[in-house]
């Protein structure tokens, strides 16, 4: 439950409640230190130092453990990026083992799948991009069915597994993207 408002709150709306807690901490805390320093007997020893330097160290454990979950989600996302951007170019490249009807209608399709999903980039309207890619996908495999009854050969396999590969790596990123936000 907790998850779910965090992700409907917009990220400036996390930031200033974050930063209110961290005054707010620090101000009580500032509280407790003045009181427990007036009320402090003078030749007690202050704990103080190891108390900053275990909170310091428990810091810094954090913050690296933060940064290297970051720097893998990167890492994994980049990895998809290069993966689709590789096997539309590997069916765009098979396209050419169809016959020129099929090749050209692949070919086309995959243009504008491409730049479909550039305009996703930019324009972050991901719900009409996505309705639009699943279309195109669907046409892909229509065009590569059709294809494989026409020639059932070597060739149109390589190009319906390429059609398929398109397919299976558009989801694992948009899986990626909705999991991994």
């Amino acid at each position: 439950m907790l998850f779910g408002l965090l992700e409907s709150l917009p990220i400036t709306g996390i930031f200033v409640l974050v930063s209110l807690l961290m005054l707010a901490s620090f101000e009580i805390g500032y509280r407790f230190g003045d009181h427990a320093q007036s009320h402090r007997d003078e030749d007690a020893p202050s704990s103080l130092g190891p108390m900053v330097g275990g909170l310091l160290g428990m810091l810094g454990f954090v913050l690296a453990f933060t940064f290297s979950m970051a720097a893998a989600q990167h890492d994994l996302r980049k990895q998809i990026v290069v993966d689709d951007a590789n096997t539309i170019g590997t069916a765009y490249l098979r396209a050419d083992l169809l016959d020129d009807t099929s090749k050209t209608a692949v070919q086309n399709l995959l243009r504008e799948y491409v730049d479909i999903r550039l305009r996703m980039v930019s324009t972050n309207d991901r719900t009409e991009g996505l309705a639009r890619t699943g279309a195109i996908q669907r046409l892909l495999w229509k065009q590569a069915a059709a294809a494989a009854r026409m020639a059932p050969d070597t060739n149109t396999a390589l190009m319906v597994q390429a059609v398929n590969d398109v397919l299976d790596v558009h989801e694992k990123r948009v899986a990626a993207a909705l999991r991994n936000r």
